[in-house]
């Protein structure tokens, strides 16, 4: 699934979002947990 984010929506609850379902998939793949540079990879969201 793709999700992208546009136009003026707030991006902190999805950031927030991403960042708890990676660092329950990274802690279920045994990796260090999820950052939210790894949020807005995950959600297409540019680097600020």
């Amino acid at each position: 699934m793709t999700v992208a984010i546009t136009g003026s929506l707030p991006t902190a609850p999805f950031e927030a979002a991403a960042v708890t379902i990676a660092a329950d998939l990274d802690t279920r793949c045994g990796r260090h947990p999820a950052t939210p540079r790894d949020a807005r990879r995950i959600l297409g969201v540019p680097a600020a």
